[in-house]
This record gives C-alpha cells, sequence and structure tokens, in this order.
C-alpha cells in the first residue's frame, strides 16, 4: 500500500482557485478547488493549496470557501498578482469550453515550512498540469511532491488550451502514483508521449508500465469509466444518463468520491461506481461547488450492483 492513509487521512490539493466566468453569472471554481470542496462535503479533510490576489475577488473567493467550512490554512494572498479568472462557453448540450487568464496569483503559490510538514504527513497530495504553466507554481508542486514520498500521488491531468506542455505532462506522469484522465485527454497524452491507446485497457496499461503509476482512472461521461491497476486488477462501471446542467466540475467530483472510496477500501469498481454517481449528479448543478445531497445523489443515480472487477480485489491491494 502507498502511504499512511489511515493513519493520516487527509488530503492536499494543489492548484487553481479562480472564478469561472459565464456569460450571464460567475462562479467559484478551479478542479483543486472544486474537487476539495466535495471532499470536505464527503466528510474527508481536505486543504487547498492555491493563491488568490488581494483584490475583491480574492476576498470573495476566501469568505466563500469559508462559510462552506473548508479551512484555509494553504490558501495564500498575492500582492501583486489578481485572483484568477476563466471565460466559460456552454455548447447546446452543456459541455464547457474555457479561455483560461494568464498572469494571475495561483501562478506563484510558494512553499513554505509548515505546507512540506503537510505533504510528509498527508493521505494523498492531489495536481494536476494546468497551475504548472507558471514556473514558480510548477517548482512548487514538484518540491511538495519529493517532500511527500509516502503520499498517493495523484494526478488529474486536466488539459487545457495553452497551459500545458509535453514536458509538463510527462514530468507529472513520473511523479505520480496515481493518474485520472477523461477519454479525450487518453487521445492527447497517447499521441504526445506516443503512448498505444488502441482501448482504455491498453492504454493504461501502457502508462503504468512504462511511469510505474499504480492506478490508472479513465472516465468517459456517460459511458462511465475504467480503472487498471499495476497488478492487473480492472474494472468498468457503466455511466448514468442525466439532464445535464453543465459538465464544470463533473470530473472533480467523480475524482473526489472515487478517492473517499479508496479511503474506505472499497473495491476498485465500487469506488469507480461512486465517483459515476456523484460526477453525474454534480452535471445535473450549475458550477463546480454545488450542494449535492447524499439522498440526491442516491435519487438522480441509484445504487446498483459491480459492473465489473477482479473478483474480491480491493483497492488497497493495488497499491
Amino acid at each position: 500500500m502507498i502511504g499512511n492513509a489511515s493513519q493520516h487521512p487527509f488530503v492536499l490539493s494543489f492548484g487553481e482557485l479562480l472564478w469561472d466566468v459565464f456569460p450571464e453569472r460567475a462562479v467559484l471554481g478551479g478542479a483543486p478547488a472544486n474537487f476539495c470542496f466535495r471532499l470536505h462535503r464527503l466528510g474527508i479533510p481536505g486543504f487547498l493549496v492555491s493563491r488568490i490576489g488581494s483584490d475583491g475577488n480574492g476576498s470573495k473567493a476566501r469568505g466563500l470557501l469559508d462559510q462552506a467550512g473548508l479551512d484555509l490554512k494553504f490558501l495564500q494572498t498575492d500582492a501583486a498578482l489578481p485572483t484568477g479568472i476563466v471565460n466559460v462557453t456552454l455548447s447546446a448540450q452543456g459541455n464547457a469550453s474555457y479561455v483560461i487568464v494568464p498572469g494571475v496569483a495561483y501562478d506563484n503559490v510558494q512553499v513554505t515550512q509548515e505546507l512540506k510538514e503537510a505533504a510528509r504527513n498527508c493521505a494523498i497530495l492531489c495536481f494536476g498540469t494546468l497551475v504548472q504553466r507558471a514556473q514558480v507554481s510548477r517548482a512548487s508542486i514538484y518540491e511538495l511532491l519529493e517532500s511527500a514520498p509516502q503520499a498517493i500521488r495523484l494526478l488529474d491531468v486536466n488539459l487545457r488550451k495553452d497551459c500545458f506542455s509535453s514536458q509538463t505532462v510527462e514530468e507529472s506522469l513520473r511523479r505520480a502514483t496515481m493518474v485520472k484522465l477523461n477519454h479525450e485527454e487518453v487521445a492527447a497524452v497517447g499521441q504526445m508521449l506516443s503512448i498505444p491507446n488502441s482501448s482504455l485497457a491498453v492504454f493504461c496499461k501502457a502508462l503504468t508500465e512504462r511511469y510505474g503509476t499504480k492506478i490508472c482512472i479513465v472516465t468517459s461521461a456517460e459511458n462511465g469509466a475504467y480503472a487498471r491497476a499495476s497488478d492487473g486488477t480492472e474494472a468498468h462501471s457503466p455511466g448514468y444518463s442525466v439532464k445535464v446542467a453543465d459538465t464544470v466540475g463533473s470530473g472533480d467530483s467523480f475524482t473526489a468520491a472515487f478517492i473517499y472510496g479508496l479511503l474506505g477500501g472499497k473495491s476498485l469498481v465500487d469506488c469507480c461506481e461512486l465517483g459515476n454517481r456523484y460526477g453525474a449528479a454534480a452535471a445535473t448543478k450549475v458550477g463546480g461547488m454545488s450542494e449535492i445531497s447524499k439522498e440526491e445523489v442516491d435519487r438522480i443515480c441509484p445504487p446498483r450492483g459491480a459492473s465489473a472487477s477482479t473478483p474480491g480485489a480491493q483497492v488497497a491491494a493495488g497499491l
């Protein structure tokens, strides 16, 4: 098993906190923040490691997260750079596209001694590629990953236009012990790094073998999720058909629920199933930090039996 999840069951989520600016409204978001919010709602202690500006957007963001009950001791404030924003447009089907503004506070996340100590003791350190577009934040996450050799180092690939390179993707894969992508990112990463991707099974097997990753997870919207562990354990959980409000934060809710299952010792397929249910339920709401009760999830996406898994395999066994 990687790390001491049972002894130190808290999560660090490193990366962007920003405002998703839609044509008619602005909603607080950013994949690491969405993930941390959903974990908190599921009862898993999580700390967002990010940076906001000393501006109105930053004050409002801090106030909303504080009101939601998150511990913000690792949310930094930048005296010069503004709080991040993203201009979001939605297709007729509710799928989001993004224009991400550069030169903002989360590009300048700093490492502190207290943060390094937290990295040494966390169960999971989650990070992505977007925040690595800037040298300072990229160096900071690499330093924290080095400080967390016992943690599950979860890479949410999360490719965004003009915010990644083949080098940052590969360097991230080398440092990760668990990787989560969507089906579109499988095609992009496969082409970028010459990883076979004729099927999800082929891709995940090749990725785990090349980079030493313990688990590779792929989400495919309404087609569900597939996961493969390095020991050969595989799982597939079909998707749910829901009325989509928007897909912002749906993948982050999937990841949070998957991790909730992981820390609870659930099987690989049960983690995928739980992730699917929360991800689909999140898509019925607006924004990445919508409130979703367990009762709502049960109503929108009723529990069902495991779809496919190596008999008796537990996630922990693959770690």
